[in-house]
């Protein structure tokens, strides 16, 4: 299901021939994940947890060299941990691993956008959920790929890609969308291009992403153009053409 799921999604769908898949099972003496508000601490196999950094969806663990123990059983460049757990949950940290709970309606998505983090250090997008930390808008420009405080627009890092004729920043209904939540296709007139929309690193001012919508910025299964283009350039690094 998760592999269906992975391949399904662009740039991973054209590149799957350049992907080897290999699963590790392993048996924890209890199931389940441990929850701090509930006082339930199953002895996983792992050590995974809800509630990493204070935040109740993030999933984490403290044991590496166990995580590595059992990645070793066969060759990897990209880990992912799927999780016994039908809480929602998940996390993704540039070049370690992901966990996503395996057991939940939004499990696909959660691997999808986590996997974003863990190979190309995308950046999340959206900024209308709770946070671990406090983020402010930052003086230099963000590392990475995917948002910016727009500091200089003349060295955009995207601005190859965002067509003559689109204003910068870019125009898009985000009183609506904080009000409701959901982003209105049929309203957005930049809506499938790539410009720079307010909102993005958790900040809903002073943060830009590349388009209206993205699977870093919601629960869509699909990643614009400038997420794209970041993925595959660390594609290409480990695949010799």
């Amino acid at each position: 299901r998760f592999i269906e799921a992975f391949f399904s999604v662009e740039p991973f769908k054209s590149r799957k021939s350049d992907f080897n898949v290999a699963a590790v099972y392993s048996t924890s003496p209890v199931s389940g994940i441990r929850l701090q508000e509930s006082n339930y601490y199953p002895a996983n196999v792992l050590g995974c947890t809800y509630f990493t950094f204070e935040t109740e969806r993030y999933v984490l663990t403290e044991r590496e060299w166990t995580v590595r123990d059992y990645a070793s059983l066969a060759p990897y460049d990209f880990l992912v941990i799927l999780l016994n757990s039908t809480k929602y949950g998940g996390g993704g940290i540039y070049n370690l691993y992901i966990t996503a709970s395996a057991k939940t309606s939004t499990a696909a998505y959660v691997m999808v956008h986590e996997m974003g983090h863990h190979m190309a250090g995308l950046a999340d997008e959206y900024y209308t959920s709770d946070v671990a930390y406090q983020v402010t808008v930052p003086k230099y420009e963000p590392w990475e790929f995917n948002i910016t405080a727009l500091l200089n627009p003349q060295s955009l890092k995207w601005k190859n890609m965002v067509e003559p004729n689109t204003p910068i920043p870019t125009p898009w209904q985000k009183e609506q969308y904080e009000q409701t939540g959901k982003i209105d296709i049929n309203g957005e007139p930049y809506y499938g291009k790539v410009g720079v929309f307010e909102g993005a690193g958790y900040l809903s001012k002073g943060m830009y992403r590349p388009e209206v919508d993205c699977i870093m910025f919601s629960h869509s299964l699909k990643f614009c153009r400038v997420c794209h283009q970041g993925l595959s350039r660390v594609m290409d690094m480990y695949v010799a053409k």
